[in-house]
């Protein structure tokens, strides 16, 4: 039985930091931020573009991210997710990264979702995870 559970923190809102989003405030202002910080976002797959998305999407200080890959490090995902090194070769993916993805905005709450291996997303197309 495949199913994804996604952890979500549940704290309470807290006021918008301004030195820390102060360009998103000054473009979107406080209450689209406000809005950002209730978004749970799920990513799928933690190449090298899904990397960059992830800290992207952290930095902008939504509520939580929950990290889906469920592939292991291979040596050619060194060139370009920038949070592996050699020791991580045959790890899994996601749970290599999360620490230092989780260093990035201590407002978000950064949580690998497991999966099992070889469990079929049905709902996803699953050339977009490869």
């Amino acid at each position: 039985d495949c199913h994804l559970k996604a952890t979500m923190d549940n704290k309470e809102l807290k006021d918008v930091d301004e030195g820390l989003y102060s360009r998103q405030l000054y473009v979107y202002g406080a209450e689209a931020q406000r809005k950002m910080q209730q978004t749970n976002v799920l990513l799928v797959g933690l190449k090298g573009l899904g990397v960059e998305i992830a800290k992207n999407i952290i930095l902008s200080g939504v509520r939580s991210v929950g990290i889906l890959d469920p592939e292991t490090v291979k040596i050619s995902d060194l060139g370009s997710q920038f949070y592996l090194t050699p020791t991580d070769v045959g790890k899994p993916r996601a749970e290599c990264a999360i620490s230092q993805l989780k260093e990035l905005n201590k407002y978000v709450n950064v949580h690998h979702v497991p999966v099992k291996a070889g469990c079929r997303l049905p709902y996803l197309d699953e050339e977009i995870l490869k």
